[in-house]
């Protein structure tokens, strides 16, 4: 919760120093003009709206060498689950893990962008929030090869025991 609290800040912060720079358009949503005024529910604003996060998901991909390591090592793990038969609640731990990594990467890319359209040229501060974002990518994916070692390390240890002669 204080995550979220502080992320909505630092967005918050973000649109200031836009604001303050000339950089910020007139309206928040003036890149998607049809957006910009509040519509009634339509279900083709929602497909709309799915079109917009895979163009995000698909310009990370295609942009970040670090997003297709992570997308790599999801097919690993998705590998690594069918090959083991995971249970149930091995899954649910393994795709948060994975899901995490990825939640923290598009933030870190979407962080990226913005500081480098608030601050091209080098700057001692947007570096240190480029580094604090790239921390949390980092812990995240920490966090993910825990988790595939809590499911994997039982399963491994006894098989090494029997191998080993132990």
């Amino acid at each position: 919760m204080i995550c979220c609290t502080l992320f909505i800040a630092l967005l918050g912060l973000i649109g200031t120093a836009l604001h303050k720079l000339g950089l910020r358009p007139a309206s928040p949503l003036a890149w998607r003009p049809e957006a910009a005024a509040p519509v009634r529910f339509s279900w083709t604003a929602r497909a709309r709206s799915f079109r917009y996060a895979g163009r995000g998901l698909a310009t990370a991909l295609r942009e970040e060498h670090n997003a297709r390591l992570h997308l790599a090592a999801a097919v690993l793990m998705t590998a690594l689950g069918l090959g083991l038969h995971f249970t149930a609640a091995e899954w649910a731990r393994t795709l948060f893990a994975v899901a995490l990594v990825f939640i923290a990467e598009l933030l870190n890319t979407a962080l990226e962008h913005l500081c480098d359209v608030i601050s091209p040229a080098e700057n001692p501060t947007i570096g240190k929030a480029k580094d604090v974002a790239a921390a949390a990518v980092l812990i995240a994916a920490l966090t993910a090869c825990a988790v595939l070692a809590t499911i994997l390390l039982p399963r491994l240890l006894p098989a090494a025991n029997a191998i080993c002669g132990g």
